[in-house]
């Protein structure tokens, strides 16, 4: 710079420039990762909603298609299994 003055002022704004492309990219930066992780966020919650699903569906089919016990040792065994799954 000192051999050609001249070039400093042409040199120094293409270095604010610079500096503030830098910190804009930084913030794209930052607001992609923010949205990124609330994507992700957002997908393990209907991935566990799906899986929910599946389950109380699941469940009522099961329950619609349990036969009443016809002795008292299965109605019995029945409770039981009822007893541990309420648990």
């Amino acid at each position: 710079m000192h051999k050609h003055p001249y070039l400093s002022a042409p040199i120094r704004s293409k270095l604010s420039e610079l500096q503030e492309n830098w910190h804009s990219l930084q913030q794209s930066a930052q607001r992609r990762s923010n949205a990124l992780a609330a994507a992700c966020t957002l997908h393990k919650f209907h991935a566990d909603l799906h899986e929910l699903d599946v389950w109380v569906a699941e469940t009522i089919k099961r329950m619609g298609s349990s036969e009443l016990p016809s002795t008292s040792a299965e109605a019995e065994a029945m409770l039981e299994l009822h007893q541990e799954h309420k648990v």
